[in-house]
């Protein structure tokens, strides 16, 4: 899981609530954090807005999607972990 907060001014907090409001969970999208390249993730949720005087504070969870187990599961055709009556499946 991943959070990351967005501290932006007052006026542009509808349009940023909307864009992310957008999104179905758990949708898959992509992230990419300080130009550091696509990460596949899930989008998990926003927080409520904070307002403050002079800007206004927005979180938003997102869970990375792990390529290798996906790529395992449908080569093997069976989750890739070992599962002892865990409930998830």
């Amino acid at each position: 899981m991943m959070s990351f907060n967005l501290r932006v001014p007052k006026d542009q907090i509808t349009d940023i609530e909307s864009y992310f409001k957008g999104f179905k969970i758990p949708e898959p999208i992509l992230i990419d954090i300080a130009c550091t390249g696509n990460i596949h993730c899930y989008f998990k949720g926003i927080s409520p807005i904070i307002e403050k005087p002079d800007y206004s504070f927005i979180s938003v969870t997102v869970q990375e999607l792990k390529q290798e187990v996906v790529d395992e599961e449908q080569e093997i055709g069976i989750p890739a972990h070992e599962c002892v009556g865990c409930g998830l499946h």
